[in-house]
């Protein structure tokens, strides 16, 4: 069988899905065989006899099940369909699709490798500021080594539910339950929750997570957590004006008059920069007579 070659014609046909030789293989994932081109409508590139085609014939080829290209093969003269031929092209055929999976594969891999290193470095980012914010406000090693577990917990909480979200889309209320619930006494309900069934990027959800343990800290410390009628309620919302954002509240109330502190911990400072700088938005804090309210807002990704 000789080859010829179609360039020009080729170029000026189009081979939609199910359209001339190389689109019909193209829809299904078998071979196809044309024994007098000149006589098939399958044939499409224009007069068979101009272009020197007798017969042809196409294979696909396959990775993951997939068709991802189409291998044709063509005759001067007609001819009847041989087994033999299709075979050994068959053959060919699958050789080029393995070869392409084990590309992809190893394409693959190195996204991969290159995705953890850049998560591994951000990770260790954050952990060597958190551990050096945190010394800078210990009063003693035992108060960080018990402040800094707290947060590195906190952390791997919520590196589990981004895992098992395989690191898409997180929803915020289980972000929530998973680093806020830690903290709430089962003997009575302490924590609500409106509307947070939101979801957002993994980026996002860290830095939700080190701010929902700041607020549930300083909640167990003088907040709502440490008063017998104190409450917390969450509520999250999609803002549509002036811009696409979402807005959360943490509202702490039971707690008694409460009065902006003169020094800013470390948590106080944590909430802001990571609401400013990590989600590109911003926090305000609002006082009363009985709780205080944290306000976030920003951009929804």
């Amino acid at each position: 069988m000789g080859y010829v070659t179609l360039r020009e014609a080729t170029k000026r046909t189009r081979f939609s899905r199910g359209y001339g030789l190389p689109g019909r293989v193209w829809a299904g994932t078998k071979s196809e065989w044309i024994d007098d081109a000149e006589m098939a409508q399958r044939f499409v590139r224009g007069d068979s006899r101009d272009l020197g085609i007798g017969a042809a014939f196409a294979i696909p080829i396959t990775a993951r099940g997939q068709v991802v290209a189409v291998l044709e093969f063509f005759s001067p003269v007609p001819m009847q369909k041989e087994p033999d031929r299709i075979l050994v092209a068959e053959t060919i055929a699958a050789q080029a699709g393995r070869a392409l999976e084990r590309e992809r594969d190893r394409q693959h891999q190195l996204l991969l490798l290159g995705e953890l290193d850049h998560r591994t470095k951000n990770l260790l980012a954050v952990v060597s500021s958190m551990a050096a914010l945190t010394a800078r406000d210990a009063v003693s090693v035992k108060s960080y080594t018990q402040d800094f577990t707290q947060r590195l917990t906190s952390l791997s909480a919520s590196h589990s539910l981004l895992t098992k979200s395989q690191w898409g889309a997180t929803n915020i209320r289980e972000l929530i339950n998973e680093v806020v619930g830690v903290h709430l006494s089962r003997q009575r309900p302490q924590l609500q929750i409106e509307g947070c069934e939101l979801y957002v990027e993994a980026k996002t959800a860290l830095s939700l997570g080190l701010i929902f343990h700041e607020l549930a800290t300083n909640a167990v410390k003088y907040g709502a957590l440490a008063k017998p009628n104190g409450t917390i309620t969450i509520t999250c919302e999609a803002l549509a004006e002036p811009s696409s954002l979402t807005r959360i509240a943490w509202r702490e109330m039971g707690v008694g008059p409460c009065r902006k502190p003169e020094r800013t911990g470390f948590g106080t400072k944590l909430i802001q920069t990571s609401a400013r700088h990590d989600l590109g938005g911003n926090v305000e804090v609002t006082y009363s007579d009985d709780g205080m309210i944290y306000e976030i807002v920003f951009p929804a990704a």
